[in-house]
C-alpha cells in the first residue's frame, strides 16, 4: 500500500455502519460493507466479499486482501460511507 491507512476514518466508518446500517447474523451491513464489535470491545471488524480489517486496542490494525484492486475498491467503499450524512440510513 503506497499511502499510510488512516484508522480513524475507519473507526468512523464503523461507527456509521454500526448507527445506520442494516443488522445481519451479528454484522452490521451499510453500502457495500459489514461491520462488528468484538465481544471485549476492543476489536472491531470492517469488511467486505474480499477484503477484512481488524482494529484492535491502539488503534493498531490488521488489512488482509488478495490484490491492490480489491483494496482500492474496499477504501472506496470506506470513503462513501464516511462521506454520508449522519443519518442517512441505507
Amino acid at each position: 500500500m503506497d499511502k499510510k491507512f488512516d484508522v480513524a476514518q475507519a473507526l468512523r466508518v464503523i461507527t456509521k455502519i454500526i448507527d445506520q446500517g442494516e443488522k445481519k447474523d451479528g454484522e452490521y451491513y451499510l453500502h457495500g460493507l459489514y461491520a462488528s464489535e468484538g465481544f471485549d470491545g476492543y476489536r472491531v471488524n470492517l469488511r467486505d466479499d474480499i477484503v477484512k480489517l481488524d482494529v484492535d486496542f491502539h488503534n493498531t490494525y490488521n488489512l488482509d486482501f488478495s490484490d491492490h484492486k480489491a483494496l482500492e475498491l474496499f477504501l472506496s467503499k470506506m470513503h462513501d460511507v464516511d462521506a454520508r450524512p449522519s443519518g442517512a440510513g441505507t
